[in-house]
């Protein structure tokens, strides 16, 4: 099991919450969400942007580990490969919540 290191800003602040951990086991996607943890209606909104925030993380993470595509390219990638996954109807997105909603 290869767990990822915590942000030491993690321990430091008052209010820390984890949100999402995303493993892959033997092929497998396995997911933990932390569904209602921003306990307001923008809810879905703040996903959205999470994820967004997620991939210019991705993008800086690639250019540092030598990727040759710039910034526009990667984020191309990226979009393209998120929106065929959203589209693919033979994915298999089984599975149920864990723990009960905040």
């Amino acid at each position: 099991m290869e767990e990822l290191v915590i942000p030491p800003a993690v321990f430091e602040g008052e209010n820390s919450k984890e949100f999402i951990r995303f493993w892959i086991v033997d092929g497998r996607q396995h997911i933990s969400l932390n569904i209602g943890a921003m306990e307001n209606e923008y809810e879905v909104n703040q996903w959205g942007m999470m994820l967004a925030d997620l991939s210019t993380h991705i993008i800086r993470g690639l250019q540092q580990d030598g990727s040759v595509d710039n910034e526009a390219v990667l984020r191309a990638k990226i979009e393209r490969a998120y929106l065929d996954r959203l589209e693919d109807l033979e994915v298999d997105h089984t599975g149920s919540l864990l723990g009960t909603r905040q």
